[in-house]
């Protein structure tokens, strides 16, 4: 969920938010992940978003994230 919402910010296709998730440190850190670890195919991101959408949990998935920004302080 968070490379999606970190694609949405950057406006970025599948395959450039995955190079970002590889080799941009500000994303390694911000999605917590080991400096080492490997990215994912990119067509994990669209899998993820049609079971968001088949399921009638996309809206969920969203609020959630929203609050926990909010939790943390960093909404607007």
């Amino acid at each position: 969920m968070g490379v999606l919402v970190l694609q949405f910010l950057e406006r970025l296709p599948d395959r450039q938010a995955l190079e970002m998730v590889k080799y941009h440190l500000g994303w390694k850190l911000a999605l917590n992940l080991e400096l080492e670890q490997k990215a994912f195919h990119p067509t994990v991101l669209c899998y993820f978003r049609q079971r968001l959408v088949e399921n009638e949990i996309a809206g969920t998935a969203f609020r959630a994230s929203l609050g926990r920004v909010a939790r943390r302080g960093l909404s607007g």
